[in-house]
C-alpha cells in the first residue's frame, strides 16, 4: 500500500470546519470574560475610592474634598481644613493623607478620559470624563455613559 503524505480536499475542509465551530463558542466567552474583569476593576476602583473619600471626611471634621483642589487634596499631604501642604512645610503641621497617589484610570472608560474626575453638583455627565464627584455629598461614581 502507498502511504500519501498531507491531507485530502475534504479533510481539509472538515478541519476548517471544527476550527470555525470551535471560535464561534470561544471568542464570544473571551470578550465576556474580558468585560467582566474590567467591571470587576471598576468596582473594586470605586470601592477602594469611596472608603478614601471617607477616610478624608473624618480626618476633616465632616467636610469632603472640594470641586477646585479633588485631585491635591486626595493625593498630597493636607491639614484638618482641607488646605495643601505647600513645598517645603513642615509635615507634622499637615497630619492628613495622602489618600492615594494618583487617580485611577476607570476601565471602563475611553483611555482619552479614563483618569479625569468630572465635578459637579449634578448626576454624572456622559463620558467626558472616568469619574464623577459631588463635592456637596462625597458621592463618587464611575461616569454612567461610558
Amino acid at each position: 500500500m502507498h502511504s500519501r503524505g498531507g491531507l485530502s480536499f475534504l479533510e481539509l475542509l472538515i478541519l476548517i470546519v471544527i476550527v470555525g465551530i470551535l471560535s464561534v463558542i470561544v471568542v464570544p466567552r473571551l470578550t465576556e470574560a474580558s468585560g467582566n474583569a474590567r467591571e470587576a476593576t471598576l468596582q473594586s476602583e470605586l470601592e477602594n475610592l469611596r472608603a478614601k473619600l471617607y477616610i478624608y471626611q473624618k480626618q476633616h471634621d465632616g467636610r469632603w474634598p472640594t470641586a477646585e483642589n479633588f485631585v491635591s487634596q486626595m493625593t498630597l499631604r493636607t491639614d484638618r481644613a482641607g488646605r495643601v501642604m505647600p513645598v517645603g512645610a513642615d509635615p507634622k503641621d499637615y497630619p492628613c493623607g495622602p489618600y492615594v497617589q494618583t487617580i485611577p484610570a476607570n476601565p471602563c472608560a475611553d483611555v482619552r478620559v479614563a483618569d479625569r474626575v468630572e465635578i459637579n453638583l449634578d448626576a454624572p455627565g456622559g463620558g467626558q470624563a472616568g469619574w464623577h464627584y459631588n463635592p456637596r455629598t462625597g458621592y463618587f461614581a464611575s461616569d454612567a455613559d461610558l
